[in-house]
């Protein structure tokens, strides 16, 4: 049974490993990843109101 929980956690961070091949750097770091989403929600709100004012 020890075996068999040592091959999961061994085939988890491979998998771990490979999806964060597909996923940039910064969105692997947990507090920059905030701050992205919280910029990212700025900014998009920026744009929105942009969009209102000059339309």
């Amino acid at each position: 049974t020890r075996v068999r929980i040592i091959h999961g956690n061994i085939l988890y961070i491979i998998l771990r490993l490979e999806n964060a091949k597909k996923i940039p750097y910064l969105y692997q770091v947990p507090v920059v990843r905030n701050y992205i989403n919280v910029d990212r929600s700025i900014v998009g709100d920026i744009m929105t109101k942009y969009k209102y004012i000059f339309n």
